[in-house]
């Protein structure tokens, strides 16, 4: 009888924690994601400078130095480095790579330190680093495959143009995107000449290799996918609206924002599946992660759609006070490892906040049809 009771308790509380709850005004459902803020800090820099989220720390890059501060501990200083940037920098297998000084340098994500430098010329080009390759592309037009251990040039060549984007890795292809409007391919260990090319019709203003497709945005506000192998336009669709910030994807959808505040997801064959609008101007840095896709606007919101049918799943709170998001929206890790960052700007400061993980992560399972169960314990309150 008494286990009865118990049992009896138990679901009352189970029904309690996934009954329906009131949302806010254009919310239509729960975000299940347990989300917060950690810590909001002020830098004391004034100019701008840029972030540059790392799994062990996050970077502030600023023109003539370099800092690395702890995810934990309000921010805490690690290291700083007097070190010149004239291009976003990257990081890949614990070396951040900086252009600065007409020269490369990899500098090691843990102490700051120099590991090496080569002389390259001016670079205005963020460098692309991936499985241990540095792709460089310099203002004269030259491009340098490099080793990311030890600097060593693998090879180099002559572009017939100059880029509009970071050029991206997939496999053995190294594919870059051109002022003239055509994308080209190279293998990359060869890289003397290029094995396609492919006129898009268009100025393209950025570039993503994923899930066997290679995938790109025009300034005449089209939406392009091109094959891998040989090149080919795979699809092109219309967006009728230039596309603002960069392209999201995960394995079902592309995801883009378009300056008429809006967020689309489009499927693999370029078909749009859903499209949903924001109150508040678009921001760079549109991100997806566990069935959702963050939304960051220029006041510092960031407002959260499900993958799957574009349906609210709330927002997450910003700091007080009277400020603008500049900069756009950062990210590091996936799942429960996830970490937001955004910077913010309020007359002479700036003040940068980090989202991550609060509490358990929350499982989902189903009940009737189309009704979400949080199986996290009776007690954790459902954000909105």
């Amino acid at each position: 009888m008494r286990a009865i009771t118990r049992l009896t308790l138990l679901l009352a509380l189970l029904m309690a924690a996934v009954a329906p709850r009131a949302a806010p005004a254009g919310d239509s459902a729960p975000s299940l994601l347990p989300l917060d803020v950690a810590w909001t800090r002020s830098f004391p820099f004034g100019g701008s400078f840029t972030l540059v989220p790392s799994d062990s720390r996050l970077l502030v890059v600023l023109p003539q130095q370099i800092a690395a501060y702890a995810w934990s501990a309000q921010g805490l200083p690690l290291w700083t480095a007097a070190l010149q940037a004239t291009a976003p920098p990257v990081v890949s297998d614990g070396r951040v790579f900086l252009a600065g000084a007409d020269q490369i340098q990899a500098v090691s994500e843990v102490s700051g330190y120099v590991q090496w430098r080569l002389p390259t010329g001016p670079v205005s080009m963020a460098p692309t680093a991936q499985a241990g390759w540095l792709i460089v592309a310099s203002d004269d037009r030259r491009l340098r495959a490099v080793s990311a251990a030890d600097g060593r040039v693998i090879w180099e060549t002559a572009l017939p143009a100059a880029l509009t984007a970071p050029m991206v890795i997939d496999g053995d292809l190294l594919v870059g995107a051109f002022d003239d409007g055509v994308v080209r391919g190279w293998t990359i260990t060869d890289g003397q000449q290029p094995r396609w090319s492919t006129p898009t019709g268009t100025r393209p203003t950025q570039l993503v290799a994923v899930y066997g497709q290679v995938l790109l945005t025009g300034e005449n506000g089209r939406l392009i996918s091109l094959h891998p192998r040989n090149g080919r336009i795979a699809w092109s669709y219309r967006l009728d609206m230039m596309v603002a910030g960069r392209i999201a994807v995960d394995a079902d959808h592309v995801y883009v924002t378009t300056i008429d505040n809006s967020v689309r997801a489009h499927d693999y064959r370029g078909h749009q599946v859903w499209r949903q609008s924001v109150a508040g101007r678009i921001v760079d840095g549109l991100f997806v992660d566990g069935g959702r896709v963050f939304v960051p606007q220029s006041d510092g919101e960031i407002r959260i759609f499900l993958t799957g049918d574009g349906r609210r799943a709330g927002r997450l709170p910003i700091p007080q006070g009277d400020a603008i998001a500049t900069g756009g929206l950062k990210t590091s890790g996936a799942g429960d490892t996830l970490r937001l960052v955004l910077t913010r700007s309020e007359v002479s400061d700036r003040s940068v906040t980090l989202y991550q993980r609060a509490g358990l992560a929350v499982m989902v399972a189903r009940g009737a049809p189309g009704t979400l169960l949080p199986l996290t314990p009776p007690g954790l309150p459902a954000r909105q």
